[in-house]
């Protein structure tokens, strides 16, 4: 374990050391998160999860996949009808 410190100026704010910072792949504007266990007395410092802005891009596009939804649930819903079709009509 590594203890890192830092002064809380007189706006009671805090700077994080560069060291924090790399450790948690935070920067300037990013949020943080303070995670407090009151019977240890213990505060831990965490990047906040992602959130679902975050996600927007973070997938590589797929050639042959729309970007709409519903045509895509169309598509497989007249898929499976006619599965079950060329299977009725084989009994």
């Amino acid at each position: 374990m590594i203890k890192i410190a830092s002064r809380i100026d007189s706006d009671n704010r805090i700077s994080l050391p560069d060291e924090v910072r790399r450790a948690l792949h935070v920067g300037a504007g990013e949020a943080i998160v303070f995670v407090i266990d009151e019977e240890r007395r213990t505060v831990a410092v965490d990047p906040p999860g992602m959130t679902i802005e975050d996600t927007i891009g973070s997938l590589p596009f797929r050639p042959n996949m729309s970007d709409d939804f519903d045509i895509e649930i169309e598509e497989a819903v007249a898929e499976a009808m006619e599965r079950k079709i060329e299977r009725l009509s084989r009994q």
